[in-house]
């Protein structure tokens, strides 16, 4: 269960932040000096997909371990965000990008090894 929940708050996450960016990309809305704000039917749906994502984590922070999760998510986020643009927008990424995610992804990895072996002693223990 937990693991769909991770897939589908990525999902919306990934999909409302990339709407958003694709209806500010597209020109309409109001300019003036510093302020720009580019709201048209991309942008609405990506923010609506972005609210369901925080109440799928919501739901995600208070049924499991948070000292686990919370890290699996903000490190897994930015490494499908980075991946998304680079093949949706084409943005180039570094290596000091490329190393960032190998060390987000060897970080998650060492969370649950870590989880699993805590997992693994309670289940011995019972």
């Amino acid at each position: 269960m937990m693991y769909i929940l991770i897939a589908l708050y990525e999902v919306l996450l990934v999909s409302g932040v990339i709407l958003v960016k694709l209806g500010g990309v597209i020109n309409a809305g109001i300019e003036q000096g510093f302020f720009n704000l580019h709201i048209n039917y991309l942008s609405i749906i990506g923010l609506t997909l972005y609210i369901c994502s925080f109440l799928v984590y919501q739901k995600i922070i208070t049924a499991f371990n948070l000292s686990v999760i919370v890290p699996i998510l903000v490190g897994i986020s930015p490494t499908i965000l980075l991946l998304a643009a680079f093949l949706i927008f084409k943005e180039e990424i570094g290596n000091i990008q490329l190393i960032g995610i190998s060390l987000v992804i060897f970080g998650v990895m060492l969370i649950n090894i870590r989880n699993s072996k805590m997992s693994n002693t309670r289940l011995k223990n019972n």
